[in-house]
């Protein structure tokens, strides 16, 4: 364990010995109604009653817990529990397959706890204090382009980097966090859930997303933030009344880009900014975070205005540098890819050494995400703004397209709600670009896509085929799912050679 280092539980008892009697988890189900309420001292005696458990069935530190997580009370207990007894918290989503869900728990876990009475032993593998004595939990990462890791998060990187969001966004007790999230990604784990838990705060937690009854909710229970995510903010705009929304502040938008599109049409409905953040589970959550309190012209010359939006400045602990192909700083202004350091790095991926070595060098972390560094309005520190993935580029010919950038451009076409952009196979070309897309009732037909396309790339020279589609495949955390997408794409590739094999 890190010498002098609190655990991850040890922040949320400190806050549970100040304010023992206030609500600190409120559980929504699908239909809106708030199902069980939990105050600070209700949850501090079972955190603790749980951890007595585990510590008298021998699992401490050394020990890698897995723990199938929902979003309820009963999952907090469990992932503060075995924070609390000093074990790694493997955190698996419980609405995974159940073949996924044990290939994760067979590879990572000494234990599993199967049922909130009971614990699994799994005697065939043992686990050094050396692997797992930092580590308090154990994510999945949610990419969409790349199979999932487990990041290993120590004590000191959870609680420096959840501290450091909290005092971003002024959190302070008697706060209402809105979380609609799963609780196994970072976003609603350590944002959603920790952040009001060290700060005296609420977390409201709903079960699962329902667009119908969430704003409802969050004017019953008097949210005054909500963690989303772009997809649920579309989601929301399908709705066509909103209710006022007096106590909320804003709401904060992660975990993909957001359009701006999507974000002006949150502001006109709510009269509420969005703000945008951007980080990963190997830097714990967040890296960079827009101000929280920027006046209404600066906000909307510098975000809403902007043709990308941008995700803000780096927040405390943490230093964001753009790398060229160099290994160099680049200038203001110039595009290279995202580089992180400071406090709140992982561990490293779990059984995966080379992996780490490629992702952590030289102390920074190379997210593989592409973007620039921009000057902040004020003399504010340097705002970031993403550009795509180095991994989402299509090589047509000898043409590198960025699928990312496509995406953007055609959600500049009216009548075009969702858009996502995948490579596929192509004899000529080496890849070619598959455009799949959500439309409104008055939808551009593929004809004005291409033509819309065109305006930018070559439609000939990608290869592009537009493709409506009534929803976009998405992850649990909000990330559309472009592998799904790329499968079904070259799917349709080779149907269709084998049609045109056949008629020769």
């Amino acid at each position: 364990m890190e010498s002098g280092t609190p655990l991850v539980a040890d922040r949320f008892f400190e806050a549970a010995a100040e304010w023992p009697d206030v609500t600190c988890v409120s559980q929504v189900d699908h239909e809106g109604r708030v199902v069980r309420r939990v105050t600070y001292g209700e949850l501090a005696r079972s955190v603790r009653g749980r951890a007595g458990e585990l510590r008298d069935a021998g699992i401490g530190p050394g020990a890698c817990v897995g723990v199938p997580v929902r979003n309820d009370t009963g999952s907090v207990v469990d992932l503060l529990a075995v924070a609390a007894a000093g074990a790694a918290a493997v955190v698996v989503d419980a609405n995974e397959p159940v073949l996924r869900r044990n290939e994760q728990l067979d590879e990572f876990c000494t234990h599993v706890l199967h049922d909130r009475r009971a614990h699994v032993h799994r005697p065939q593998k043992h686990l050094t204090d050396d692997d797992f004595g930092r580590t308090a939990l154990a994510v999945f990462t949610t990419g969409s382009t790349a199979a999932s890791r487990a990041v290993a998060q120590s004590h000191s990187a959870v609680t420096a980097n959840v501290l450091a969001t909290a005092a971003h966004h002024r959190m302070a007790p008697g706060e209402v966090m809105a979380c609609a999230l799963p609780i196994s990604h970072v976003n609603g784990l350590h944002f959603g859930l920790l952040a009001p838990l060290y700060t005296g705060g609420s977390c409201l937690l709903f079960e699962k997303f329902e667009p119908l009854t969430y704003l409802g909710v969050l004017r019953r229970e008097r949210a005054t933030r909500a963690t989303t995510v772009p997809s649920l903010l579309q989601a929301l705009l399908g709705r066509k009344r909103w209710p006022e929304l007096p106590d909320l502040r804003y709401f904060v938008s992660a975990a993909a880009a957001l359009p701006r599109q999507t974000a002006s049409a949150v502001v006109e409905r709510s009269g509420r900014p969005v703000v945008q953040g951007y980080g990963l589970s190997e830097c714990m959550n967040f890296a960079t975070t827009l101000p929280v309190d920027l006046p209404e012209d600066v906000y909307r010359k510098w975000f809403l205005a902007a043709d990308v939006l941008p995700v803000g400045h780096a927040v405390a602990g943490c230093e964001v540098s753009v790398r060229t192909t160099e290994g160099t700083d680049a200038p203001l202004g110039a595009v290279g890819e995202v580089c992180v350091r400071g406090a709140s790095l992982m561990t490293g991926y779990l059984n995966a050494p080379e992996a780490t070595g490629q992702a952590v060098r030289d102390g920074w972390l190379h997210t593989g995400d592409l973007g620039r560094l921009d000057a902040g309005p004020d003399g504010s520190p340097p705002w970031l703004t993403l550009l795509g993935r180095k991994k989402n580029i299509a090589k047509c010919g000898g043409l590198a397209v960025s699928l990312e950038e496509i995406d953007r451009w055609l959600l500049t076409l009216p009548g075009v709600l969702e858009a996502c952009c995948v490579s596929r196979p192509d004899p000529q070309r080496g890849e070619a670009v598959t455009a799949f897309y959500v439309p409104s009732a008055d939808a551009p037909g593929h004809d004005e896509i291409s033509r819309h396309v065109e305006r930018l790339f070559s439609t000939a020279a990608l290869g592009l085929r537009p493709t409506a589609v009534t929803a976009l495949p998405k992850l649990r955390s909000g990330k559309f799912d472009r592998r799904a997408l790329s499968a079904e794409a070259a799917a349709h590739h080779d149907v269709n050679q084998q049609g045109t094999e056949q008629s020769r």
